[in-house]
């Protein structure tokens, strides 16, 4: 399921990763580092919770993994499930907020935002451990 928005993912993210002399403004007025002054708060926190979630999924959910006690591993997986079920609810969200607008430019960008959220709302019932993902809401 990555592989559907990992490219358009990769490309939102290297406008805020890579050197760029086009945006050197940034630098010289010692303003907020952001290529079109979009500071994005709520996508990028989203984003981060995404990837934490996949790499704490995959690395502490896996099957077999070792637990020092009970306790432990319930909070473990319960911190996954919240997290899986706060996702759903911002992603459905963000995904709303990117709805079509009259501007060509932005529809484009809109639209591609749109299907890369949503493509990675998809990807949240990915099975990647041993989590039970089928009363967590996720479509």
């Amino acid at each position: 399921m990555d592989k559907k928005y990992y490219n358009d993912f990769y490309a939102f993210l290297s406008n805020f990763a890579h050197a760029n002399y086009g945006i050197r403004t940034c630098y010289l007025n010692r303003t907020q580092y952001v290529i079109d002054k979009e500071n994005y708060p709520i996508i990028s926190r989203l984003f981060a919770l995404f990837v934490f979630t996949k790499i704490f999924e995959v690395v502490v959910t896996v099957e077999g993994e070792d637990f020092p006690n009970n306790r432990k591993e319930k909070t473990c997986y319960k911190l996954v499930k919240d997290s899986l079920k706060l996702q759903n609810i911002i992603f459905s969200d963000a995904i709303k907020a990117y709805e079509d607008t009259s501007e060509e430019l932005t529809r484009f960008m809109n639209k591609r935002m749109k299907e890369m959220l949503i493509s990675m709302k998809k990807s949240l019932n990915e099975e990647l451990g041993s989590v039970l993902k089928e009363n967590l809401n996720v479509d």
